[in-house]
Order: structure tokens, then sequence, then C-alpha cells
């Protein structure tokens, strides 16, 4: 049976009158294309990574291990809050000098705890690549690409904020983005996929000299192990005092200095382990979906099994005695996730935040600094009144907004976003299901060109749905579609541009993404073309199209063939049906991701400037 939910946003808008019929829509279904964003929260965890292949670990010899030890000491760093001791991952939040860091969408942000006053530390262009920071000694470090103006995906750097002066400083070069950042005792550590870069730091934070492995903690590890994937391996010597690494199967647990090694072998490439200084939690899931968190003692390895549960679970973090995770509920799409802490085992777990999805802001969670359990409170991202807003929840109290909002959606002003969920029998697979989901925009007001607005962007929500019969015939068993609004691309008294995004899967690494424009006549609600807004004639919008599209290859060499070439290539597509938005600038061509560039680069799109056109009345205002 086909399950239908329908999902109303808080808003203001008022409810119209019924619609009295249907009327033509402009275009047809796009082609489906690759993913550009991401459309549900991704929550971070300790994941334990090994690989498939056989080694032994053994203690270094005498030999191997004369080197000059630079590392801290053997003992975990105390639990202060000193900026020196800071605790956490980027992936969540760094808590450091009273401060929670995290990331939210293009910027670094930071939490007074005592206050709740929240300020932006960095914020990164739009072609600024950022992976990871870290906090150590009142200074921020964190890698990019370098800045906007000259951004390369070739060249990144590891830079240095003074929290205090404001002061930013280039520390050095990588060849490729580290996964993480770690600093401790004056080195700070550069971590990523087959790489290590550690360097010396000085009294003021800044480097003085790169150091090799062999003059680090790395020199003690044993041999035939590698650190573990996220955090680097001084991160973990020095703030539990002993040595998690993986061999070429399982966990390996080792004494700080390296010694008394120790192999699990169930803990492999399927299992999940957040760590603490006497104990370590592991996350077992069996092929239906089943969680096992299993409690192992640091120094005996005896274990026991503190929660199973039917629901997928995710560990994130050990603190003060509490084991934090959470679980997933709700569609594959429209997720609910709850986060839980238990202080052992047979204990009842106790709430610790919620997220929940809101119509109109599926796209809006981002995966950095979703959940942190500092010492006397939580610390989540929420939806509310259409904004994504960090939260603050007390153990056993209600969440504490934090101002300002993270992010508000552009909609808000114009109406609310309504949605639908469609659970579909799929025909290929029995037992499974195809969901899809599909926004709409109600525009607040009751003349008649807000209602054939609102009737236009209704019937596409429909189209969307009854495309989802379709998909129930795949052979895929976790076919999706997905169709939101989007952004609010453009808007003037006379007309409003609307984005809507969508994404398809039916099997694969990743989904198909599609989007389009609402492009709107607001005084009588009809939708506009190309043809609607500028007196030029097709030759002279593939000549400045195409002059438009070289000018961003040779700027940025994203395209699949040359400059020269894709000009030509350009010219001869453009006409008068071409995707296309409306922008402060100008008139934006674009195009799906694989038409003329690789799927890495998304939408690729070009600017022809207004200035450049006739332009007809509608737009001239």
């Amino acid at each position: 049976m086909r399950q239908n939910k329908t999902y109303h946003a808080a808003g203001s808008a008022k409810e119209g009158r019924g619609y009295k019929g249907r009327t033509n829509m402009a275009g047809v279904w796009k082609v489906r294309r690759m993913l550009t964003r991401l459309f549900t929260a991704a929550f971070a965890a300790a994941v334990l990574i090994v690989p498939a292949a056989m080694a032994g670990c053994q203690k270094p010899t005498a030999e191997e291990a004369s080197v000059e030890e630079t590392e801290g000491p053997d003992s975990p760093l105390p639990e202060t809050e000193d900026s020196a001791a800071a605790v956490g991952d980027a992936a969540s939040m760094i808590e450091a000098d009273g401060r929670l860091f995290f990331k939210y969408g293009n910027a670094i942000r930071c939490i007074d705890k005592e206050s709740g006053k929240m300020e932006t530390l960095r914020a990164f262009g739009e072609r600024e690549l950022n992976q990871t920071f870290w906090v150590y000694g009142g200074n921020l470090y964190f890698d990019t690409n370098v800045d906007e103006a000259t951004a390369s995906a070739n060249l990144y750097g590891i830079h240095m904020l003074n929290l205090e002066s404001g002061e930013e400083l280039h520390l050095a070069d990588l060849v490729a983005p580290p996964v993480a950042l770690y600093a401790s005792d004056h080195v700070l550590y550069a971590s990523g996929a087959e790489m290590n870069f550690i360097y010396q730091l000085d009294g003021e934070g800044k480097t003085a000299g790169e150091l090799a492995p062999a003059e680090t903690v790395y020199a003690k590890m044993p041999q035939g192990c590698r650190e573990l994937y996220g955090k680097p391996l001084a991160y973990y010597v020095d703030r539990f005092g002993y040595m998690p690494v993986q061999s070429e199967t399982c966990l390996v647990i080792a004494d700080a200095d390296g010694g008394n090694a120790r192999e699990i072998p169930e803990v492999t490439n399927t299992s999940s382990a957040v760590f603490g200084a006497d104990c370590f939690f592991v996350l077992l899931k069996d092929g239906n979906g089943a969680s096992r968190c299993w409690r192992y003692d640091v120094e005996t390895l005896e274990k026991e099994l503190w929660l199973e549960s039917g629901q997928p679970l995710t560990l994130l973090q050990y603190r003060d005695g509490y084991l934090y995770y959470s679980a997933d509920g709700g569609s594959r799409i429209v997720g609910e996730t709850n986060f839980y802490r238990l202080s052992g085992k047979g204990a009842a777990p106790e709430p610790a935040g919620r997220i929940y999805t809101e119509p109109g802001m599926l796209g809006a969670m981002d995966g950095h600094g979703n959940f942190f359990a500092a010492k006397d409170a939580a610390y989540c991202q929420v939806i509310q009144t259409d904004g994504v807003y960090m939260a603050r929840t007390e153990f056993g109290g209600e969440a504490q907004l934090l101002a300002p909002a993270l992010y508000e959606s552009p909609l808000k002003s114009l109406g609310r976003v309504e949605a639908e969920l469609q659970s579909i029998p799929s025909e290929a697979s029995e037992g499974e299901t195809v969901e899809v989901y599909a926004e709409r925009l109600v525009l607040s007001g009751g003349e008649e060109a807000v209602y054939r607005m609102n009737l236009q962007m209704e019937e596409r929500q429909q189209e969307v749905l009854a495309y989802g019969g379709e998909l129930a015939k795949s052979p895929t068993t976790q076919a999706s579609l997905t169709w939101l609004m989007g952004d609010v691309a453009y808007q003037s008294d006379g007309i409003l541009c609307i984005e809507a995004v969508g994404s398809e899967y039916t099997g694969g690494a990743h989904g198909a993404p599609f989007k389009e424009y609402f492009v709107f006549d607001r005084a009588t609600g009809n939708r506009l073309g190309l043809s609607d807004l500028v007196d030029n004639s097709q030759e002279e919008l593939q000549a400045l199209a195409g002059a438009a599209f070289r000018a961003l290859a040779e700027e940025r060499n994203f395209a699949f063939e040359s400059p020269e070439d894709l000009e030509h290539t350009v010219a001869d597509d453009v006409s008068f049906e071409s995707d296309f938005y409306l922008s402060e600038e100008g008139i934006v061509f674009y195009y799906p991701p694989y038409a003329i560039a690789p799927y890495s680069e998304g939408f690729p799109e070009a600017v022809v400037p207004y200035d450049a056109l006739r332009l007809k009345e509608i737009l001239q205002k």
C-alpha cells in the first residue's frame, strides 16, 4: 500500500481560496542529474577504519626507537578548560578555554559557554575549501586552499588565527587537505590520507621548523600498525594515556610507549569506536541493522555488553562516565535523530537532544557541530521556525536556542513550505519501498497572481510525486527521489525567481541531481522565459553566453574542453529554451553535472551581465 504523509512548516502565510483547476506549466520534467547538495544531516563519530590485508604488531626494536622524543608526557591530559588541553573533534565541536568551537556552513564559529554569546571567527569564501581545525594556546589552526581570489584545488595551506588580536598568518603549504589537525606540547600535527606533517611551534604558536615522524610519538607506534583515521595519534596518547592503532585487520591497543600491543580480532572495518581514559566502546552492527555496543577495559580488554538496539545507532562521545550516542528514525529522506547518554550497563538511556527537519529546511542542517557533550550541557543544532540554531540543553532540561541563528530560510518572508512524503512498494523487490519527498512553496497573499504562482509550483510537486511510481519499477532496492524548495535567487517589485533542487537515486555511489528555477511575473503570476526578459536575438545570446563560459574556463580550468572549444560548444547549444535564472548581476546560464564538466564541478554556471543585454521593460524596472 502506498503511504502518504503531508508536512506543513510553521509560517505566516494565509490559506488562499481553493484551486479551481490546473494551468499548463512551461517545460517538461528535467533530466535527472548528479547530486549537488547534502539533503540530510550527517552526524560525527570516531570511526575506526581497518584495511583488509594482514600484518603483525610489535614494539619497535631498540635501534628503531633510538630517536629524540619530543612528544608530551605519557599520562593523559587533565580535565581542564586550558586551551592547551582542548578536547573534541572538528567534525562536532572542540572545547577549549571556556569556549566551544565548531563549523557551520562556510564559517568557523565559537560559543562562550558562560554567556552563551556566539560569534563567527573565520568565514570562508565560496571557492575556499576548509576540512578541519584545532584550537591551541589561544590560536585557531585551520586549513584552506588559499584565499578566495586565487583559490586552487591543488594548493592547500595551514593557517593560524590569533583569537585575541585577530591576526591571521599562513604557516605552511600542504600537498593535500588534512583530515585532522591537533596541537600539544608546542607541536602541530596535520594528518591526512597517506600523509603526516608535523611542525614545531614557537612561543607564539607559529611554525618553527618541520619534524620527522621518527622525532615524535610516531616513533613508538608498534610495527605493522598505523594511526586511526580521523585524529592524529598524539591526540589519543595525550588525552587517554594509551595508543589505539590499527593493524591490517583489526584494532590494536598498546601502551603509551608502544609496548604491550594487543590485537582485538573482532573489532574490524565494520566497527566504530569511541575512546576514554580507562575504557573504550565499540559498536557492532549485524546485517539487519541491529546494533550492539560493547565496553572494553583498556587494561584487561575484558568486555561487557552495554547496549542493544534494533535501530541504527551511532557512537558519538564518552565523557565523565557517560556514553553518548544517537538513534536515527523517520524515513530514509526525512530523518529524525535523537541523542542519548548512558551511564552504565543496564541503565536507562537519558535524552540529551533531538533533531527534526521541517519542510523547506531539509538541506539546511550541517554535518559539522551537530552534537557535543560538555560537562554541564549538550549542544546540538536544531531547526525551529524556519531557521537553524545551536541549542544548549542542560541534562534533564529544555533546549535553549542560542542567538544569532546559524541560518534563516530566505523563503520565510514569502510564505510557507509544505511537503508530501510517499512510500511506494517496489515492484522489483518484495518488501522494499521507494521513497519520494516533494516540497512546494505556498506564497502569502490573496491576489490572483499569487494563486497562479502557487498553482504552478503545486503542479510541479505533483509531477515529481507521480514520477515516484516510475521509480518503483526500478530494480534498485533503495530508490528515492527528493524535490526541495531552495533559495530565493532574485526578487524585485516585478519579478520573483525561486530555486528548486532535486536528486534521484537508483543505485551507485551517489544520486543524480537536477534543478530548475521558477521565474515569475509578480503582477500576473505567469512564468517567464528568456524571450519575455530580453530583446536580444538567439545569435546574440549564444555569443554572450559562450564568451562568459570561456572567461570562466580561463579563470578556473574546470571544463572537459579547452576554453576556446567550450565557447563554441556553449554557443552552439544556447537557445531561448536554455536553463537560466536571474541574479543581482545578470542572467545566469547553467549546465547539469557531466554536461560540460566533471561531477565535482556540480552545476557549472556563468553570468551574462544585464548591461550587456537589451532588457525588456519588466527587467528594466
